[in-house]
């Protein structure tokens, strides 16, 4: 058996499906479990969902779809998210619907950093493994912001300031945020330390709380970049080899 490459052997195991399968095989014995590790729910989808997808199956839509998603979904959630984000002037042509949130923190992490370059991620600690675990398979450095639980899981936007350097590439913020459920929005969105900071380093906040990509000026020559950031999950510090 070939062995693998070191970077995706630098991806890691997140715990939460690692319960799981703990989970399933207790319950394949009969166990009644009760579960807490992956955050889903304990019911079927609705009727009506359930009749739309069979419909669609069996009128032919069982096939590829377009790469970026099926056009009336792109449709449908341009609007609510217009409507969720104050009137945001969100389009079609701007959503891009992927399977589960991974494949776009790799899409972000790895559109705005390169491998081995020495380029920076701040993300938040606690916060969904899969952020180091994916920065760290990019080649990027994993910069931990801490949340604090006297800040109401919020962080210190003064250790942020003190983060943030020429090799900063994308700050990521999830909110709400998971597992304190609190939103660190407050933590930069009013600090005048934090505009300050940022304009100093480059960075260029978007108008979304999701993700922050950052244009910080280096040696190397630099584009602006884009990106977005995904819902979180279940989390737990990631340790070397896990």
């Amino acid at each position: 058996m070939p062995q693998i490459s070191r970077r995706a052997s630098s991806l890691g195991t997140e715990n939460a499906f690692v319960v799981l399968a703990e989970v399933n095989a207790l319950a394949r014995q009969g166990r009644d479990i009760i579960s807490f590790c992956i955050g889903q729910p304990d019911f079927p989808a609705p009727d009506n969902v359930q009749e739309a997808a069979i419909r669609a199956i069996k009128s032919g839509k069982h096939g590829y779809t377009p790469s970026a998603g099926i056009d009336e979904l792109r449709e449908a959630a341009a609007r609510y998210l217009a409507a969720m984000r104050g009137g945001l002037p969100i389009r079609a042509q701007d959503v891009v619907v992927g399977a589960g949130a991974k494949p776009f923190i790799a899409y972000a992490v790895l559109s705005t950093t390169d491998y081995g370059a020495g380029d920076e991620v701040i993300y938040p600690n606690p916060g969904f493994p899969i952020y180091e675990s994916q920065i760290v398979a990019s080649g990027a450095k994993p910069v931990p912001i801490p949340l604090h639980e006297d800040r109401k899981f919020g962080f210190d936007p003064r250790q942020l300031e003190r983060l943030l350097s020429s090799r900063t590439r994308l700050l990521i913020l999830n909110y709400p945020h998971n597992p304190t459920g609190c939103s660190p929005e407050k933590s930069w969105k009013r600090s005048r330390r934090f505009s300050r900071a940022t304009r100093r380093s480059g960075c260029t906040p978007t108008r979304s709380i999701r993700a922050l990509p950052t244009r910080a000026s280096s040696s190397r020559s630099r584009k602006p970049r884009a990106c977005t950031s995904a819902p979180s999950s279940r989390t737990a510090p990631r340790r070397p080899g896990r």
